[in-house]
Formats: structure tokens, C-alpha cells, sequence
């Protein structure tokens, strides 16, 4: 347990003593969403539950407060987890997760759900620093060693029905979908050669704008974040294999992240999805009509 672990745990009210006593999470989605469950005893008995969902983008998305006796909670989890797997963190770890997630808010200017407020209560204040996400404490270095032989196959780990919705952002990648599909569906006839290099060129422009510094960060907080839910579900060679997928997002250069299989495969997908959904497009560019030439007659100037 991480120093100062227990007095972020435990609160005390009179001579009451209530603690963060469970945190559970979902894996991360498609939008990059995850369910945060945070139990923390209260002094008379039962449980005061924060339910949050965090957005690995834009922060705290939703928050709700719920009160439930002790044999209400685990028909309350059983129900939680029907449809959507969750995990046990170390709750001062959830902790930091929510403090983490508060930053995001504050830096996309993404408006912090009001309920939130009313559950600072029951989430506390994390006193713990972590350094690194918690997969790094959960594996060794010989673990670590042996991620690295993935590292040229981290995108199989993209096959996993977690990983399915994984797209890189909307707002970016769809516009160069309606290019490839204008290149593609082009009434002018141009060569096979020219077509993929006008495709090749829509991938680049798309790579180095989509994967700007805070971007990349945040994909490999996801990806190690992953790991841990992968190793804690019983999936280690696929949690190693997303953290090699982490660890290659660590590398800043854009010539080696254009040539990153993870990344090419992310954005192969991404791409695809995108030109196949409709365009967005409502207002476009003007095209002036064709000057038509004007009869011989009309065009004489009377002097």
C-alpha cells in the first residue's frame, strides 16, 4: 500500500471512524468512458456510494450520490456488473483517478457535472502521489521484459471485444474519411498509382494532426490503464501485450510513430469507420459555374 494510504482512507466524524473501504472500474470504451464505483462506510451503519463516469478526454462526465444499507450493496454491484465487467483498484488509486480526471475538466473547459459536489464527501482528497499508472506496481521487471518482446505486435491486442469501439477522435479523423471517400468515388479517371498516393497523403495529414503530444499521452494512459483491467481479469499475455502498446506511444518522434504498428493499425481503423459513416458536411465549398462565351454581337463594345 502506497505511503499515506491509510490516512487517505479513513475519515473520522466524532469518535466514528468511516473509510473508503471499496473502488471498482469498468474497462474503458470506445469514447474513452469508464464506470468508477467509490463505497465508503458510513458512521452508522451502511455505505455512501459515489458513481462516477470519467471520459479519458474531457473528465468527469456524470456523477450520482447513493445510499444503501449493507445488505443492499452487493445486489447493487451484482446489478452494476450484469452487462459491463467491473474490477477492484486500491481506493486510493480510484481516488486519483477522479483527482486526475478533475485536471481534464479544467483543461478542455469541460463544464464538471454539479452532482459531483455533492460527492466530495464520499471520494475524498488522495493524499498518495502516484508516479505511473498501477500496472507498473502489478508487474515485474522481468514482466516488463517480457511486454517487450510485443512490441512489433502490439495491435493484436485491438482484436479484443474491450477494444472494439477504440477509434482515434472523431472530430479529426472524419473529415479525412470524406477525403478518402472523395478520392475514391472521384468521377476523374486517374491512375492506380496516383489514387494511393493521394490516399497516402490523407493518412499522413491525419496521423501528424491526430496525434498531437496530449493525445498521444492520454492514448497511452488508456492503454496502460487497460493492461491493469486485462491482468486483473485474468488476460496477462494480453495485458503485457497493451503495455508494449503503451510503452511504443512513449516515443515522441512522428517518423517512428508514423511507422508504430499500433498506431497504424488505430488509425487504419479509424479512418475506415469514418469515410463509411455519412459526411458531416452540411455547408460546402462554392463553386463558381463555368464562364460561358458570349456571342460575337453581344460582346462588341459600342464606342
Amino acid at each position: 500500500m502506497p505511503e499515506g494510504a491509510e490516512a487517505t482512507r479513513t475519515a473520522r466524524v466524532g469518535t466514528v471512524t468511516h473509510r473508503l473501504e471499496k473502488c471498482l472500474a469498468s474497462h474503458i470504451d470506445g469514447a474513452g468512458d469508464r464506470v468508477l464505483w467509490l463505497i465508503r462506510t458510513k458512521p452508522f451503519g451502511g455505505y455512501n456510494v459515489a458513481y462516477l463516469i470519467l471520459n479519458y478526454d474531457t473528465g468527469i462526465k456524470e456523477a450520482l450520490r447513493l445510499q444503501v444499507s449493507k445488505r443492499e450493496l452487493p445486489e447493487l454491484l451484482a446489478k452494476a456488473q450484469e452487462h459491463l465487467p467491473l474490477i477492484e483498484l486500491d481506493p486510493i488509486y480510484g481516488q486519483h483517478l477522479v483527482a486526475l480526471a478533475y485536471t481534464w475538466n479544467q483543461e478542455t473547459g469541460t463544464p464538471v457535472p454539479e452532482d459531483f459536489f455533492l460527492l466530495l464527501d464520499v471520494v475524498g482528497e488522495p493524499n498518495t502521489r502516484f508516479e505511473r499508472p498501477i500496472i507498473y506496481a502489478a508487474l515485474s521487471e522481468a514482466d516488463l521484459q517480457e511486454a517487450a518482446a510485443y512490441r512489433d505486435r502490439p495491435a493484436e491486442i485491438l482484436e479484443l471485444p474491450e477494444f472494439a469501439g477504440w477509434t482515434l477522435p472523431d472530430s479529426v479523423t472524419q473529415k479525412y474519411g470524406d477525403r478518402l471517400r472523395d478520392i475514391e468515388e472521384s468521377p476523374l479517371v486517374v491512375s492506380e498509382m496516383t489514387q494511393q498516393e493521394r490516399i497516402q497523403e490523407v493518412y499522413a495529414q491525419a496521423l501528424e494532426e491526430v496525434l498531437d503530444d496530449r493525445t498521444r499521452r492520454l492514448m497511452q494512459l488508456r492503454l496502460e490503464e487497460m493492461a491493469y483491467y486485462l491482468l486483473r481479469t485474468g488476460r496477462r499475455r494480453e495485458a503485457l501485450r497493451a503495455v508494449a502498446a503503451a510503452r511504443s506511444l512513449a516515443e515522441d518522434d512522428p517518423q517512428r510513430l508514423k511507422r508504430n504498428p499500433f498506431v497504424t493499425a488505430l488509425l487504419e481503423r479509424s479512418l475506415q469507420r469514418a469515410k463509411e459513416r455519412p459526411s458531416r458536411r452540411i455547408i460546402l465549398p462554392y463553386t463558381p459555374p463555368r464562364p460561358t462565351r458570349e456571342p460575337e454581337e453581344e460582346r462588341r463594345l459600342i464606342i
